[in-house]
């Protein structure tokens, strides 16, 4: 079995991708406004394949210093742009 649909692989990744959060929707310095800027609505965000692909993409926008760069679905940057 491939590694992107092995559950197990998957949420060990998960796990310590999501401590890289530029934005944590838990904490208290969360803004509001950040919800409707989320990386999985960004035209810029590139979905994996594969279990983590409903949760992970790649950032493309060359203009995000996070270009490049794996991103949690509910993650987000100041260079966000709704698809």
């Amino acid at each position: 079995m491939p590694l992107y649909d092995n559950r197990r692989h998957c949420h060990r990744c998960h796990e310590r991708w999501v401590l890289r959060l530029n934005r944590d929707m838990n904490s208290d310095g969360y803004l509001d406004e950040w919800r409707t800027e989320q990386c999985f609505d960004c035209i810029y965000h590139i979905p994996l394949l594969g279990a983590l692909g409903g949760d992970y993409g790649v950032c493309s926008n060359p203009a995000s210093s996070f270009d490049g760069q794996l991103k949690f679905e509910h993650d987000g940057c100041e260079c966000h742009l709704r698809r």
